[in-house]
């Protein structure tokens, strides 16, 4: 891109470059088009974690609930998104479908590290070598391994969260890697957070239950569940036996795409199917936002700046 040598640039790139990206299209022949986006940053703890120890602690409802309530969404808007983004909590439909509640848009979302500390506290999770930091019940240090590729999200966004987990004690390392290696580490089970760009609209969804049903997501998104997932596909013989809310899940999905949409029918499924969707794994939705595309000026086949770009 620096060099001139593509026509046009999307993935990977992110609204932080937008300034500066901004200040040099008229001098460097190219547009740069803000395209508002469907799917929204997300991270997610793996319930599959290779150790069993953390892979506990994952599993507890309270860990997952405690560790959103320790994001400063607020902060991570202003730093990566410039104050135009919006907190919710996750809805694998997007945009925001009618049957999703009020509560279900803002599911733990409130920025709250009090609250955050002491649910910690009540699972075990303390100080107990005095180094600032919470160990495992066990005493073993508990690190978080979050590695992130910007074609998932802002650079800001990975640091930030690392940096309000590790203020309520939980020590997060991250790692920027490449797409490419994002995937084959959380395909192999190797990652404690997974963290990607998420949410299709109702029309998608209509034809894909890939969101909903184990591994919840395709090699090329954030999937999480992924010894369920081998269980399923080796008929048992490897991974973890799924538990039973992951086959009621598929159930619901699978009958809620056999209505229109909209109807009070499809809605009154959906907000069940979506309480099930947020409740057993959430994943900590940030914000919407807009991300630039850079088509460059003499690139025939790309649209002018007035035209949409699909």
């Amino acid at each position: 891109m620096v060099n001139r040598d593509v026509h046009c640039k999307s993935q990977s790139v992110t609204l932080p470059d937008a300034p500066t990206l901004l200040d040099g299209q008229e001098g460097d022949n190219y547009t740069v088009e803000l395209r508002p986006q469907i799917g929204m940053p997300v991270f997610s703890f793996n319930i599959n974690e290779a150790n069993e120890e953390k892979r506990e602690i994952f599993a507890n409802k309270d860990f997952r609930i405690a560790m959103s309530h320790a994001i400063n969404r607020d902060e991570i808007d202003s730093a990566a998104y410039f104050d135009l983004g919006k907190a919710a909590a996750i809805h694998c439909v997007q945009p925001v479908p009618p049957f999703a509640t009020e509560e279900q848009v803002n599911f733990y979302t409130e920025f709250d590290p009090a609250t955050a500390g002491s649910m910690l506290d009540d699972i075990g999770l303390t100080d107990q070598d005095d180094d600032g930091m919470r160990d495992l019940p066990s005493g073993d240090k508990l690190i978080l391994n979050l590695q992130f590729s910007t074609q998932g999200h802002p650079t800001a966004v990975a640091e930030l969260m690392a940096q309000n987990w590790t203020d309520v004690g939980v020590e997060t390392v991250i790692k920027e890697v490449t797409s490419d290696e994002y995937r084959a580490a959380q395909s192999t089970n190797e990652l404690d957070v997974h963290t990607w760009a998420k949410g299709q609209p109702v029309a998608v969804v209509q034809g894909s239950a890939e969101e909903f049903t184990v591994p919840f997501g395709s090699f090329f998104s954030l999937r999480n569940g992924m010894l369920w997932w081998q269980y399923i596909d080796m008929n048992g013989a490897e991974g973890i036996e799924p538990p039973a809310w992951t086959a009621e899940l598929q159930a619901k999905i699978t009958e809620w795409q056999s209505y229109l949409p909209g109807t009070d029918e499809s809605n009154a499924l959906g907000k069940r199917g979506d309480r099930y969707r947020s409740e057993p794994v959430p994943i900590h939705r940030h914000r919407q936002r807009a991300e630039p595309d850079l088509p460059h000026q003499q690139a025939g086949e790309f649209p002018d700046a007035e035209d949409p770009v699909v």
